[in-house]
């Protein structure tokens, strides 16, 4: 793909997920989804010099449902990712709807 660096661009770029405040006897081993697909528009220069930033995800802010599964909508999380990403970025949404956290089996 040829990238003309003045113009604006659509592309999907990762960012990484730094979950914050999780509870190690519940997930201390668990495998967990660490890098999110994002849709971002941008110019060409933006996207030429993107690095992968780390988001901050907390914890203690995620829902849960009756059989413990904590999850979180990324889509909700998009201007704290736009953010974290830096003024040459519109993050436009999240590849999936849902994260899913299930803790460990004991």
């Amino acid at each position: 793909m040829q990238l003309n660096l003045s113009k604006e661009h659509t592309d999907i770029l990762p960012v990484r997920i730094n979950y914050v405040n999780l509870p190690q006897k519940k997930f201390g081993t668990t495998i967990l989804l660490d890098t999110l697909l994002v849709e971002v528009e941008s110019n060409g220069w933006g996207l030429w010099k993107y690095e992968m930033k780390d988001i901050p995800i907390d914890f203690k802010k995620l829902k849960h449902d009756e059989s413990g599964v904590y999850y979180f909508l990324p889509n909700n999380f998009a201007k704290t990712i736009a953010k974290q990403m830096g003024e040459n970025f519109k993050v436009l949404r999240a590849t999936i709807d849902t994260v899913q956290i299930n803790p460990r089996n004991k």
